[in-house]
């Protein structure tokens, strides 16, 4: 399915970086919050837009995919820009941990429950003390929309599910909102989302 759609649009979630993670970025800049040490982990990072942005901001980028094409075209927009970067083509559910990093992005990757709770783990073991996760899905009532995103609410998220796993950090931002998305072919449109950004206790 990834690998068809990367193949079909070398831009499937346009080419600029989403919305929320520079949002969250100059919410923790405002704050004097940003991590000193600039490392960061992406996930599911498709063909590399937001990976990028964090790169051009000057952090050590690690970004992993399961799909070859939109690794392999990730890489090829790299060498283009310039930029300094690793792709990993890699599962996220079968990778046994993460890369550490001082900032970790999820953004718009949906699994069922089981899965869901894996990557959490991941995440919680990969975070540096003090560092920030920063994360938007859809929500159960994206659905009611009827343009995008996964077909069984088994996919999406609420709040309290977030709140409930990041329970032990600083809640930075916390919301349930209802956004235009203008994300490339694949993602255009009203969506209902969840929108989170946290500090894990430590230095």
């Amino acid at each position: 399915m990834w690998d068809k759609l990367y193949q079909e649009n070398e831009e499937a979630f346009g080419r600029y970086p989403n919305d929320f993670l520079l949002e969250a970025l100059e919410f923790l800049k405002r704050k004097s919050d940003l991590p000193s040490k600039k490392s960061a982990l992406v996930l599911a990072c498709g063909q590399g837009r937001n990976a990028f942005h964090l790169a051009r901001t000057d952090y050590d980028v690690v970004a992993i995919d399961k799909s070859k094409v939109a690794i392999d075209q990730a890489k090829h927009r790299a060498k283009n820009l310039n930029l300094q970067l690793s792709f990993l083509h890699d599962d996220l559910l079968k990778l046994e941990k993460y890369p550490k990093a001082s900032l970790i992005l999820w953004v718009w990757f949906h699994a069922p429950e089981g899965a869901k709770k894996e990557v959490f783990r991941k995440v919680h073991q990969s975070l540096d003390e003090g560092g920030v996760f920063i994360f938007e899905g859809l929500r159960e009532e994206n659905q009611n929309y009827k343009n995008f995103g996964p077909p069984t609410k088994k996919l999406l998220f609420q709040l309290s599910e977030l709140l409930e796993e990041f329970k032990d950090y600083q809640i930075l931002i916390a919301q349930e909102i209802d956004r235009e998305l203008k994300e490339g072919a694949a993602q255009s449109g009203m969506a209902a989302v969840v929108q989170f950004l946290v500090k894990k206790p430590g230095v």
